[in-house]
């Protein structure tokens, strides 16, 4: 008797000291995972992507011709960006013509996409992208007929924040091609 009660003891003794074990490595997974969640909670507080742009001015005209002939020459518009991070910001434009028979405007060519990033200051840290932009202007060589034409245009940045969209030059606006 004096056996059993000797190796009952011991045998709680070894299983309590694995329990033991067994709720340290539970909490410790649990401390891990807190830990984890906290750390990526402020680093994405601290990493978080800028609200784009915060004001842009839109291409203040245009003109026909002037640059070379059959081309609509377009002022860029200028950006400003949010908390002084760059952002990249993306510009589509397309002209319309005047139809003299059916009396009203019409899409006259495929949209034109270019793109630049702008800072906290206004001022653009990269070129506008593409091969028509040259001189501080965005050439669009896409005329071939004689007429009036208007240019709808519009500008967002990738990350959110203000846009524009509209006539460049307002609704009225337009030119004559020869």
């Amino acid at each position: 008797m004096s056996d059993s009660t000797i190796s009952a003891p011991a045998a709680g003794v070894r299983l309590e000291a694995h329990r033991g074990r067994s709720e340290h490595t539970l909490w410790s997974a649990v401390a891990a995972i807190g830990l984890l969640i906290i750390c990526v909670g402020t680093f994405m507080l601290v990493a978080a992507p800028a609200q784009a742009a915060r004001d842009i001015k839109p291409p203040a005209n245009y003109s026909c011709g002037n640059y070379h002939t059959r081309t609509i020459s377009i002022t860029p518009p200028r950006i400003w960006s949010s908390y002084h991070r760059p952002e990249q910001v993306g510009w589509g434009n397309q002209i319309e013509r005047w139809s003299s028979v059916r009396k009203e405007w019409y899409t006259y060519s495929r949209q034109f996409f270019t793109f630049a990033s702008f800072n906290w200051y206004g001022r653009s840290d990269t070129s506008w992208s593409g091969i028509h932009y040259v001189n501080s202007k965005l050439h669009l060589q896409a005329v071939t007929h004689p007429g009036y034409y208007r240019v709808a245009s519009a500008i967002r940045g990738n990350q959110g924040g203000v846009q524009w969209g509209g006539y460049i030059g307002g609704d009225g606006a337009y030119c004559y091609m020869r």
